[in-house]
């Protein structure tokens, strides 16, 4: 497991179709569908470099999920990294 939040849980994960690692975020038992499809929809519409690519979204068994690129390292490493650069530098760095 990543990370997990209210309404969703992340974990790392293997795309055997993309043959890659990615970010696996499913909706946590008694999550709302619709937020979390809304999600999903701005999600694809958002582009930008510091933010994580969908690759890919569905239902498993009802539950529904996305996949993303994934990172390496964690936030707190990416502050270590660059703590003595400004911080408008940090969004581009950290991918």
């Amino acid at each position: 497991m990543l990370g997990r939040g209210g309404t969703s849980t992340v974990y790392r994960a293997h795309d055997p179709d993309l043959n890659r690692c990615v970010a696996l975020k499913v909706m946590n038992p008694g999550g709302n569908p619709t937020h979390f499809h809304f999600q999903v929809e701005v999600g694809r519409k958002v582009q930008h470099p510091s933010l994580a690519k969908i690759l890919d979204s569905g239902e498993w068994e009802g539950t529904p999920f996305l996949t993303l690129e994934l990172y390496a390292g964690t936030l707190a490493d990416c502050i270590d990294q660059y703590r003595d650069r400004p911080q408008r530098v940090w969004a581009r760095s950290c991918r």
